[in-house]
């Protein structure tokens, strides 16, 4: 019994902190509009067009610079990517947008009056070409009709995480969010029993991460959500009943984590050492855990299914 609880306590607490690949883009970069390829519509179409993005999701800010008939314009933008309202100032007034991702596209539903007319305005953003080419869509809705601009813009100074998934997690420092099963096949549990299934998922904004992790094995069904920071500071969580201290740092392209608790009056270190594969399907990581009845490992092999 003794063996399965650590089995169970160190399985939830090393799930916090594991690395998957991001499957929703990152716009970041300095984009310049392709012309050519641009389609205003019924609207009078900029001379060229200029967008410096920073994206941390769940945040996304914007600075547009625009050349027009008249003169040069610039206006910055800030959206929240989880649903939650933006307001932003267009001409002096306040206008809420809504953004939230569909699948890997953003999409941006924003209403504003103009004129005295009520405009609906729906935004579509796409990465292209390896992270080369952002598409974006807008569709308008005015008492006049309907109709679409396409604008067409040209990464220049792109960021690395932009083009995919194996991307970012070639740049250093991956993106732990996403849905990860483990494959028991390929994993070793040292003298530990394994589970008979076992999922996670992964919110991660960075410093900080958040993990559900779903188990079912000899203590039954369990489900544990798990918060903590990857620039070092210390984090505390409940898990089954003992308190657990974890402070996870970068070394290289591996996430280190070192997790304290007391199980049962037993001091149980763990320390965890997890690395995603380059093209971002399948995460390893080696647990060393240290109990007062002696140390022992366990590699996990978790493959990657949303």
């Amino acid at each position: 019994m003794f063996r399965r609880s650590i089995l169970t306590i160190s399985t939830l607490a090393l799930f916090a902190n594991l690395v998957s690949a991001q499957d929703k883009p990152n716009f970041s970069g300095t984009w310049k509009m392709d012309a050519s390829k641009s389609d205003f519509g019924p609207m009078p179409s900029p001379s060229k067009m200029e967008r410096t993005i920073d994206h941390k999701d769940p945040m996304l800010t914007f600075k547009s610079v625009q050349t027009t008939d008249n003169g040069e314009q610039t206006s910055e933008t800030k959206y929240m990517t989880d649903g939650s309202d933006s307001v932003n100032k267009q001409r002096g007034a306040d206008v809420k947008s809504v953004a939230k991702w569909d699948a890997n596209k953003l999409v941006v539903k924003t209403k504003r009056e103009a004129q005295g007319m009520e405009i609906s305005i729906t935004e579509t953003w796409t990465l292209a070409e390896g992270g080369k080419v952002l598409n974006i869509v807008n569709s308008i809705n005015t008492p006049q009709g309907d109709f679409e601009i396409k604008l067409v813009m040209l990464a220049s100074t792109a960021s690395a995480a932009a083009a995919t998934p194996a991307a970012a997690a070639m740049s250093g420092k991956p993106n732990f969010t996403g849905e990860w099963k483990l494959n028991i096949a390929k994993s070793s549990f040292g003298p530990m029993p394994p589970p008979t299934s076992q999922t996670l998922k992964i919110k991660h904004t960075d410093p900080e991460i958040v993990s559900v992790t779903d188990q079912d094995g000899a203590d039954g069904k369990t489900s544990v959500t798990i918060k903590y920071k990857t620039d070092g500071t210390e984090s505390t969580n409940d898990i089954r009943g003992s308190k657990a201290k974890s402070a996870g740092k970068w070394e290289g392209d591996a996430l280190v984590v070192v997790t304290k608790l007391d199980f049962q009056g037993m001091d149980i270190t763990l320390n965890n050492n997890m690395k995603l594969a380059a093209d971002g399907k399948t995460m390893n990581t080696v647990t060393k855990i240290i109990t007062p009845q002696g140390e022992f490992e366990q590699a996990y092999l978790f493959e990657k299914i949303n």
